[in-house]
């Protein structure tokens, strides 16, 4: 997504940094009006950790926005949400003020997805992070046992849901003190 990013042509007028680096590693010099984890968060070791990082690097008026998997998503084919980084509403909203952050706007989006095969239902879950992060983040291929019993689920179902929880965020501090 940075080289998608670096092709385009910017007006100018706003002061973009890509970083390609671990964002918890890395050594962020400046404060930011916006910082924003496009379907990444649910990857991290440590949520809450990420967006105390990010809330120190935002400036007065500065947001964090997100997005991550709801608790329906892929509901059809896995069950265990924990292997792939699902949350609840109620799971993310703490997750959020234990960073002392306010959300400032949260949004449920839900949608249907369907699939030609197994095959075009793996890419897509290899290319969105899922596939690796069953894994753990290894090179290996799924278990014979552990793909024949996703398999059974996929074929045994016509759409697989989709569910994504969007937050608009900012310091709590910061907000508590303008009121």
């Amino acid at each position: 997504m940075i080289l998608v990013a670096q092709a385009r042509n910017f007006t100018g007028r706003n002061n973009i940094t890509l970083v390609n680096n671990d964002f918890m590693e890395y050594d962020f010099k400046d404060y930011y009006d916006i910082i924003i984890f496009s379907y990444v968060l649910h990857h991290m070791d440590n949520p809450i950790e990420a967006l105390k990082k990010a809330k120190d690097m935002l400036t007065e008026r500065g947001k964090i926005l997100f997005s991550v998997p709801g608790k329906a998503y892929l509901s059809e084919v896995f069950c265990d949400d924990k292997a792939i980084g699902r949350f609840s509403i109620e799971e993310m909203d703490n997750i959020v003020i234990s960073a002392g952050l306010y959300p400032l706007k949260a949004s449920r989006n839900r949608f249907m997805m369907s699939f030609n095969s197994y095959e075009m239902f793996l890419k897509y879950l290899q290319s969105i992070g899922t596939y690796q992060k069953i894994m753990g983040y290894s090179n290996q291929s799924w278990p014979k046992d552990f793909s024949d019993k996703i398999l059974r689920k996929f074929e045994s179902t016509s759409f697989i849901t989709g569910e994504y929880l969007t937050y608009n965020c900012e310091n709590l501090q910061r907000k508590l003190r303008r009121r």
